[in-house]
């Protein structure tokens, strides 16, 4: 809930500007590892011979172990609602490193929202695309929600 009340009138997209910081996602993390975990199972299954065996569970191994150091060097990123209702967003990859490489956005027509996964699909300027999964745990609990009601209000207003 808002702590501050608002006219009956008044939508999401006609307040000020929403900025969203997303950190490093747990659950992710665990995903990855877990698909991992299941891809070593099934090597383990097949009836194949020592040596594939061994190569197939290394490159699990290195897979693994690659997802976590993606996770631990993941740096934090920014996305900015400018305007909803024009659909004018901003997103900054590597907010907090020094760099500040920031994209104007628009979102894309239909967006996938539930209570712990937001799936969010951008276009640039340029026609490029960016897809961002959004887990529950990669913002705080008021911010995750106010993202969801975002997607949803749009959605409705379409």
């Amino acid at each position: 809930m808002s702590p501050v009340p608002r006219p009956a009138d008044q939508t999401l997209a006609e307040r000020k500007p929403a900025e969203f910081h997303l950190q490093r996602s747990r659950y992710y993390l665990f995903a990855r590892l877990l698909l991992a975990v299941v891809v070593a199972v099934l090597i383990v299954a097949l009836p194949l011979q020592l040596w594939a065996l061994a190569l197939g569970l290394a490159v699990v191994v290195a897979v693994a172990c690659w997802f976590v150091f993606d996770f631990v060097r993941q740096p934090s990123e920014r996305l900015i609602v400018l305007d909803a209702r024009h659909n004018r967003w901003q997103w900054t990859p590597g907010f907090g490193d020094g760099k500040h490489n920031v994209l104007d956005l628009e979102l894309a027509p239909s967006q996938f929202v539930t209570r712990h996964l937001l799936i969010v699909y951008f276009r640039c300027l340029e026609g490029r695309r960016i897809v961002r999964i959004i887990p529950a745990d990669s913002l705080s609990r008021q911010q995750h929600r106010l993202l969801r009601m975002l997607l949803i209000e749009r959605a409705k207003r379409r």
